[in-house]
C-alpha cells in the first residue's frame, strides 16, 4: 500500500503537496537549430518545448531564447481541443499522475488552465500515485507481486507517491552457468554483490558452481523465467531485446501538419465546399502508408500506459472517407464564432487517437481507411476546422491499384 506521513492529512491537501521541482534551462537558438534537433539534444519532446514556450508552429528563429524543460516539472496552458487523456499520451505521463500533481478530482480541464506536467516516466517504469498498491501495480503490468518487489529491491509492500518502480527487469532473472564461469565473474557482470548472489541461491562461501546450474539474479524469485548464459547477449543488450524498439520514420515532404500537399483553404468555408484528390488512388495509398509509418513511430515513442490489452488486435473503421464526408454542419464554437464541421475529418482524427491509445495499452491495431496527407492534427489549424478533402483511400493495395 502507499505509505503516507504519520499524521494523516485529508487526501486533497496531501495531493496538493505532491510536486516535482521546476527545472529548465535557457537555450539561445542558432541558425542550425530546429525543434527536432533540440528535442534530440535535450531528450525532451517537441510538443513539450512548444507548449512551454507558447509556440504555435514549427518555426524558431536565430537569437530566440527558449526555455527547455530538463528532468523536472513543467507548466503548460490548456488549449482548445485538449483533453486530459490526450495530454497524458502526448507527454508520456499517466492521466492519474497529472490529476494527482494538479489536485484534480475529475478529468475536466478548461481552456487557459495552467497544468503542471511532471517529468516523463522512463520506459519500463511506473510512477506511484496516491492509491497505488504493490498488488494493483503488479496486476496492471502482468507481473507477480514477488517479482515486482524483487525488481525494485523491496522487502515490504510500502511504496510512496512519486516513487519510480521498475516493471521490466533490469537484468535476466536467472543465469545458466557455463564451463569456466565463476561466481565472482557472474556477480561482476551484473553489478551484484557476491554475498547477495550466494544468499539468493543458498550457496555457502567457497561452494563450487557447476555448468548447467541456474543461478537466481534476484531475491524472492523461486523459478526464474528469463534465463541467460555466457554466450547470450550481454545484460544491456538482453534488456534492450525485451523492450519495444523505437520505430524509424521516413522523411516526408511537410507543409505544417500536412504531408505531400495541404488544403487550398485554411478551414472549411461552407457546407458545400470540397477539394478532390490530386493524384491517383494508388499514389495516395502509397503516401498513406508512409504517413501511417510516421504516425506509428511517434505513437510507439509514447510511454506505455499498461499491458492490459497485450495480445489483442483491433480493427478500427472510421466510418466515412473518400467521396462520403458524412454530415457537414455550420455551428458556433465555444467562443461564439461560426465554424463548419465535416464529420469524416473528425471521425478519422478520433480513430487515430483511439489507435494511439490502444498501442499505449499493449494492443495492436489497423485502420480500414487511410489519409494520404495527415495524421493527428493538433496545431493552430486544428483550432479552426478541417477542410473536406475527398482523398482518403481504403487500406487495400489491390483495390487502390485498380482505380485510376
Amino acid at each position: 500500500m502507499v505509505s503516507y506521513p504519520a499524521k494523516r492529512l485529508p487526501l486533497l491537501i496531501f495531493l496538493a503537496t505532491w510536486t516535482f521541482p521546476l527545472m529548465s534551462l535557457s537555450h539561445t537558438v542558432s541558425s542550425a537549430d530546429t525543434l527536432y534537433s533540440l528535442s534530440q539534444k535535450y531528450n525532451v519532446s517537441i510538443e513539450l518545448i512548444r507548449r512551454v514556450n507558447g509556440l504555435t508552429g514549427e518555426t524558431i528563429r536565430r537569437g530566440d531564447e527558449l526555455e527547455i524543460p530538463v528532468g523536472g516539472e513543467s507548466e503548460i496552458v490548456v488549449q482548445p481541443g485538449d483533453t486530459l487523456s490526450d495530454l497524458a499520451i502526448l507527454f508520456g505521463i499517466a492521466q492519474r499522475t497529472i490529476m494527482a500533481v494538479n489536485n484534480l478530482i475529475s478529468g475536466d480541464i478548461g481552456i487557459g488552465q495552467v497544468l503542471k506536467i511532471p517529468p516523463p516516466v522512463p520506459r519500463g517504469h511506473h510512477r506511484v500515485v496516491p492509491g497505488d498498491t504493490i498488488l494493483a501495480i503488479a496486476e496492471r503490468y502482468a507481473v507477480t507481486r514477488s517479482r515486482l518487489k524483487a525488481y525494485n529491491g523491496l522487502e515490504e509492500d510500502v511504496i510512496y507517491p512519486g516513487q519510480l518502480l521498475k516493471v521490466v527487469p533490469a537484468r535476466p532473472e536467472g543465469y545458466r552457468v557455463s564451463q569456466g564461469d565463476s561466481l565472482w565473474h557472474i556477480a561482476k557482470s551484473y553489478d551484484l554483490a557476491m554475498a547477495d548472489l550466494r544468499e539468493w541461491n543458498g550457496l555457502q562461501e567457497g561452494q563450487i558452481i557447476h555448468p548447467g546450474q541456474v543461478l537466481k539474479l534476484y531475491p524472492f524469485i523461486s523459478n526464474p523465467i528469463s534465463i541467460t548464459e555466457s554466450d547470450a547477449p550481454k545484460p544491456a543488450v538482453a534488456l534492450a531485446a525485451v523492450r519495444a524498439q523505437a520505430a524509424s520514420m521516413p522523411k516526408l515532404p511537410e507543409f505544417g501538419e500536412y504531408f505531400y500537399s495541404k488544403p487550398q483553404k485554411s478551414s472549411q468555408p461552407n457546407i458545400t465546399y470540397w477539394e478532390g484528390a490530386r493524384v491517383s488512388a494508388a499514389v495516395d495509398y502509397r503516401r498513406a502508408l508512409n504517413v501511417m509509418e510516421v504516425f506509428y513511430a511517434l505513437a510507439m515513442k509514447q510511454s506505455r500506459q499498461s499491458r492490459k490489452l497485450e495480445g489483442l488486435h483491433v480493427v478500427i473503421d472510421p466510418g466515412h472517407g473518400g467521396l462520403d464526408p458524412g454530415t457537414i454542419v455550420s455551428v458556433e464554437d465555444g467562443r461564439g464564432e461560426r465554424v463548419v464541421v465535416t464529420e469524416d475529418e473528425y471521425v478519422y482524427d478520433v480513430a487515430l487517437r483511439v489507435f494511439r491509445r490502444l498501442l499505449s495499452h499493449g494492443a495492436s491495431a489497423d485502420l480500414t481507411i487511410l489519409a494520404p496527407d495527415h495524421h493527428i492534427r493538433d496545431g493552430k489549424g486544428a483550432r479552426m476546422s478541417f477542410v473536406n478533402r475527398k482523398n482518403e483511400v481504403y487500406a487495400d493495395k489491390d483495390h487502390n491499384s485498380s482505380l485510376r
